[in-house]
């Protein structure tokens, strides 16, 4: 009776082990891809790797050393990753068709990457506090982005290189900075850093740009410059070192 009971607490805290040291990969090739992860705790990771049709994926990793990567090549893309606390990361790169990736990430050394190459382009980052930065790429068809960090060293950067542009980036107290360019088609973007060492730097090349920035305090900047075709621009900065430049070369110029 002791050698059972002793069997069966050694099973059991030999499947404790294996949920703590957390990992998982997945591989898919062809046709209706699907996948789901879910891990709890301790040194989560995770791969993902589905290559064509039907794609779609969804990861929660909640506790520890948390990380992810994802690449979906071709099809309907999706994506969905919520990582709650610790050395968060994620990589994110999905190629071709109805792309889409959202993310959230709640604590600790935050970072995210999404690399999506083609069609109907749309991302969705939230990191809510520590290290947050951010990155994002969207390149051709109905790019849209939207980022939201809420505290610490915040940082963030945009590349929508062409087609339906968008953008909104909020970034709302510590080393805020921000960095956003989109090449061509239908610009657009709008800014607000509240608190802290904000900065940011705008630049949209060409056709219907548009871009309004809003830092509420301290060491403000922000720069503007906006190529070609029907631009248009606002900046207010409130309170401790503002600063600013805009720069708008041609076609129908407005400056506010």
């Amino acid at each position: 009776m002791k050698k059972i009971i002793f069997c069966t607490i050694a099973l059991m805290s030999a499947n404790i082990n294996f949920a703590q040291s957390n990992f998982s990969e997945i591989n898919q090739i062809g046709l209706a891809n699907d996948t789901y992860v879910e891990q709890l705790g301790a040194t989560n990771r995770s791969i993902v790797y589905q290559d064509g049709s039907n794609n779609f994926s969804n990861l929660v990793q909640l506790g520890v050393s948390n990380l992810s990567n994802l690449e979906q090549i071709g099809s309907e893309n999706v994506s969905t990753v919520n990582q709650n606390g610790s050395t968060n990361v994620s990589n994110i790169v999905q190629l071709g068709t109805v792309n889409i990736s959202n993310l959230e990430q709640v604590g600790t050394r935050n970072i995210n990457t999404v690399n999506q190459d083609g069609n109907a382009n749309e991302s969705e980052v939230i990191q809510v506090g520590m290290d947050n930065t951010s990155d994002v790429t969207q390149e051709e068809a109905n790019n849209t982005n939207f980022i939201n960090q809420l505290g610490n060293d915040n940082s963030s950067t945009v590349d929508q290189y062409g087609s339906s542009n968008g953008s909104l980036a909020i970034q709302n107290g510590n080393k805020n900075n921000s960095s956003v360019e989109q090449f061509g088609d239908f610009n657009s973007n709008d800014l607000l850093q509240f608190g802290n060492s904000n900065e940011s730097l705008i630049a949209q090349i060409g056709n219907r740009n548009t871009s309004i920035t809003n830092q509420n305090g301290t060491t403000n900047g922000s720069f503007v410059s906006q190529f070609g075709n029907d631009n248009y621009s606002m900046v207010s900065q409130l309170g401790t070192s503002n600063g600013s430049v805009v720069v708008q070369n041609s076609n129908l110029n407005n400056y506010q």
